[in-house]
């Protein structure tokens, strides 16, 4: 599979991205919080044989440009996604997105239905919450950064989370240092989610949505009474437990994982034909 590496010209900077083959739906992906577009890379070439792949780096992250005002706050995530969609993928999208990029999916679906088909999206972030890891860690985190030292950096992130494997701590780290600390550091301290109210975006979806999360187990960040609440909010949002999974279930798990990105597409063009 052929990946094309393009840019786009937003208001305020540019959006690093990858685009594939136009073979059907529009799928947009969408990373989490220490990460990049990278982070699909296991799966990408598995849904790009069905669908119209794209995946874009946000503002602070990877080839994309930084915030010169150091605007990191979740809204800003959702106004660029929005620019995005209009101005690259131009046609309804399915979202898939991780944590962070889960979050900002569903706030673009809410606030910009036309642009968003449908919703498949991995462990949303549905609180104000801080990253994993003390205020120190946190600083020790930021220097590494700033520093682009990965074995230190991932030997820290093992020391915050030691049940996570070496090799995602280290592709954790890589992605890292390629990450605006101005950014890192609105996460790390959960102020990039003020004013967040996810228990109201989930009431507000109008469009099909599943949410595909790991094991309670082995790090999920979701319960099962918290599942149900989500469900109870909306009859559109179905939940796809992947049991032994992790935070990061396409990671782990990326069989299990696309086949379900894949099925959710072909229902909704099912579900499109009068």
């Amino acid at each position: 599979m052929t990946l094309m590496q393009r840019r786009l010209h937003t208001d305020e900077l540019e959006l690093g991205y990858v685009e594939g083959p136009a073979r059907g739906q529009p799928v947009v992906c969408l990373h989490g919080t220490v990460s990049r577009w990278q982070l699909w890379r296991s799966v990408l070439p598995a849904l790009a044989e069905q669908t119209h792949v794209f995946a874009f780096d946000a503002r602070g992250y990877g080839a994309s440009g930084r915030s010169p005002q150091h605007r990191y706050h979740y809204r800003d995530f959702v106004h660029e996604t929005a620019h995005f969609l209009r101005g690259a993928v131009r046609a309804p999208a399915v979202l898939i997105g991780h944590s962070r990029g889960a979050t900002v999916a569903m706030a673009v679906a809410v606030e910009s239905p036309e642009l968003v088909k449908g919703l498949c999206i991995q462990e949303p972030t549905l609180r104000r919450r801080a990253l994993s890891g003390t205020s120190e860690q946190h600083t020790r985190m930021r220097d590494l950064i700033i520093a682009q030292d990965v074995p230190e950096l991932a030997q820290l992130l093992l020391e915050v989370d030691p049940r996570q494997p070496l090799q995602e701590a280290l592709d954790r780290a890589e992605n890292m240092t390629h990450m605006d600390p101005a950014a890192f550091e609105a996460f790390a301290s959960g102020e990039v989610w003020d004013g967040l109210d996810a228990d109201q975006l989930a009431r507000r979806l109008r469009c099909p949505t599943v949410i595909v999360t790991g094991d309670d187990a082995q790090g999920s960040v979701f319960s099962d009474a918290e599942l149900d609440r989500l469900r109870r909010f909306n009859a559109r949002i179905r939940v796809l437990r992947v049991t032994g999974a992790r935070h990061r279930v396409h990671l782990s798990h990326p069989a299990e994982f696309v086949g379900a990105c894949l099925q959710f597409v072909r229902a909704l063009d099912v579900a499109s034909i009068p």
